[in-house]
């Protein structure tokens, strides 16, 4: 289970370069991690397609004291899901506390190179590093 106020998207539909839908108010949100490690997640919950396949997107952390991100600054970037990323395919880092000073977070994504046509994703703050394992839509669970 996730924080609300530590979410950034659930689901977003990313086929262009574009900012989560939620921002992350540091003002609320305080001491996370309370002197432990913080991580970001990022997961792909909806399998990446494009024609090429070519297309990249590279979620980064980002800053700034504007709630409307004029002059946001890039803190952090995640490893590239490259074309084709499958349901559950995820990145992770660890955030240094000290790289932000800002009073809001939010997260962004680059897309670069081909023509992204689908693509969802989900990005989240949490104190602890995340186990959670992504699986397509209509699955079933059978028991041994």
């Amino acid at each position: 289970m996730n924080d609300a106020l530590l979410t950034f998207c659930t689901d977003l539909a990313v086929t262009a370069s574009a900012a989560g839908t939620d921002k992350i108010p540091l003002s609320e949100a305080r001491r996370i991690g309370n002197g432990r490690p913080v991580y970001g997640t990022v997961v792909c919950t909806e399998a990446m397609t494009d024609a090429g396949s070519d297309s990249t997107v590279t979620p980064k952390l980002q800053a700034d004291n504007d709630e409307a991100f004029g002059s946001a600054t890039d803190c952090d970037d995640f490893k590239v899901f490259p074309a084709l990323s499958a349901v559950g395919t995820k990145r992770q880092i660890t955030l240094d506390p000290t790289l932000v000073d800002e009073a809001y977070l939010r997260i962004y994504f680059t897309v670069a190179n081909g023509n992204l046509t689908t693509g969802k994703f989900s990005a989240w703050i949490s104190d602890s590093m995340d186990d959670w394992k992504g699986y397509p839509s209509g699955f079933s669970i059978i028991k041994p």
